[in-house]
């Protein structure tokens, strides 16, 4: 259970981090001193929006596959307790 409590975590922050470059992204896309300092001198906002919907995307499997983890134990657990 501790490894699918932090997956579970990790989970989150892929999420919450990849929609914060995101949002970086598309709020300063009028802006080239910005985006340069906060997603990367050489990064454009269409590969840094690219990168961040990919992690945005691993957090959202990541999540998934730790709910049915979860879901498994207890099903689990109420199979055992029926069985004795």
């Amino acid at each position: 259970m501790n490894f699918t409590m932090l997956a579970r975590f990790v989970a989150y922050l892929l999420l919450i981090f990849g929609s914060f470059r995101i949002a970086l992204a598309i709020g300063f896309r009028d802006q080239p001193a910005a985006i340069a300092r906060y997603i990367g001198p050489n990064a454009n906002i269409g590969e840094a929006i690219d990168q961040a919907a990919l992690v945005v995307f691993i957090g959202l499997a990541l999540g998934t596959l730790t709910e049915i983890s979860i879901s498994l134990k207890k099903i689990l657990k109420i199979d055992r307790e029926e069985v004795e």
